[in-house]
């Protein structure tokens, strides 16, 4: 009898639901599906996956440093939320009566019937909960209808899959930053015209040739940057000792954000790429020459038909060099000395009329030596193509 007891027992004893074998098994599936997936070149759905579970916290880990706390704005919204708790737990407390069937089940059990508070925090939680989520849709579908109607339109005719990449975004928001910072620089040129009747002098030189500061620097206080400009000893060159320190800290709206370096191998001494700060843009050398500046009247080809300065991705110079000018007829995404982005097959310029255009590294030769001179009377025809590009291979944004 005792042991046909002990057979039942063992009979029924529940097996555990995760074994050693299965966890090891599914360990191993899980392993193979994802190399599979680098393997074809799927890494968006890792990507996905990522962005879905974790991405909230790199998103926090760069955000939060950015934000000032305001003591008011915090009060009133404690105030505000205590004042709804208050009002949400009053209101439940007038309403709850209960069914009979309750009210007697209450009566038998001796407890008394009452809104707890817990219920009020549940139900505050949950509606802000749902407030946040329409917040968060209300976000995700701003940002899909811009790529599919703004700026990536021409990444989604290319690649219609890449509105479901988290990438895609990054991308969009580097490329929009880029552009942000070309036109910042503009508006910093012609801030700098109407308060000194000329465009800023690309590069200064002493009579034995050694530069001295370039354009980036006169503009300093046009970018929001009024003390570092004070900082500067315009008599001594750039890379004088007392100089130094001013031209090691970063400029922000130099630095393109589509670029995961400052500088390359080869573009300034080994020495110095941990100190000098990189200029991912580039001057006109047609406009803003050597020891003199253009005044916008001596444009005669028009300001909207003359490049100002533009993307560079390689043979980048430091903010302070008097060196980084380029000569855009020399072509697009043509070598190292040449303008070039990181946002496809071509770059980014800014115009001298403080507009930003793509220009394609097909673009006409004719074309773009036209663009790179002030004063060559050349005669463009813009021609519009179907696809919105100008017939020169020109986009404008």
């Amino acid at each position: 009898m005792q042991e046909n007891n002990a057979t039942s027992t063992t009979e029924t004893e529940p097996q555990p639901l995760i074994t050693v074998e299965r966890f090891w098994i599914g360990l191993v599936v899980v392993l193979l599906l994802l190399g599979l997936t680098l393997f074809l070149g799927l890494f968006f759905l890792p990507q996905t996956v990522y962005t879905l579970t974790l991405g909230w916290i790199s998103y926090l880990w760069r955000v939060v440093p950015t934000l000032t706390l305001s003591i008011s704005g915090t009060l009133w919204f404690l105030c505000t939320l205590s004042l709804f708790l208050i009002g949400v737990h009053l209101v439940g407390r007038k309403l709850f009566r209960g069914t009979p069937d309750t009210v007697k089940r209450i009566e038998s059990t001796k407890r008394v019937s009452r809104w707890r508070l817990r219920w009020t925090a549940t139900l505050v939680s949950l509606l802000l909960v749902l407030i946040t989520s329409g917040i968060s849709l209300i976000g995700i579908s701003h940002q899909l209808w811009w790529m599919a109607a703004g700026d990536q339109r021409a990444l989604l005719r290319e690649r219609p899959l890449s509105l479901f990449y988290p990438v895609a975004f990054i991308e969009g928001q580097r490329r929009r930053a880029s552009l942000s910072h070309l036109k910042q620089i503009g508006l910093g040129m012609h801030n700098y015209h109407g308060e000194h009747d000329q465009l800023p002098i690309g590069a200064t030189v002493d009579a034995t040739g050694n530069p001295h500061h370039g354009w980036v620097a006169r503009i300093l206080p046009y970018l929001d940057q009024p003390d570092l400009f004070q900082q500067i000893d315009f008599n001594q060159p750039w890379t004088a000792e007392e100089n130094r320190q001013v031209f090691e800290k970063p400029l922000r709206v130099l630095e393109n954000p589509g670029l995961s370096y400052d500088f390359k191998p080869g573009d300034i001494q080994q020495t110095d790429r941990s100190r000098y700060r990189p200029a991912h843009y580039a001057a006109n050398q047609r406009l803003l020459g050597l020891n003199g500046g253009l005044r916008i009247r001596d444009i005669k080809d028009g300001t909207s038909h003359t490049i100002m300065g533009g993307e560079v991705k390689a043979g980048i110079r430091a903010w302070g060099n008097p060196l980084n000018i380029r000569d855009p007829a020399r072509g697009i995404n043509q070598g190292p000395g040449t303008f070039a982005g990181p946002f496809g097959p071509g770059a980014n310029v800014l115009i001298a009329d403080g507009s930003v255009r793509f220009l394609s590294e097909d673009i006409d030769p004719a074309v773009l030596k036209a663009l790179s001179t002030p004063d060559g009377r050349e005669v463009l025809e813009e021609n519009p193509s179907p696809s919105g590009n100008t017939k020169g291979g020109q986009r404008e944004h």
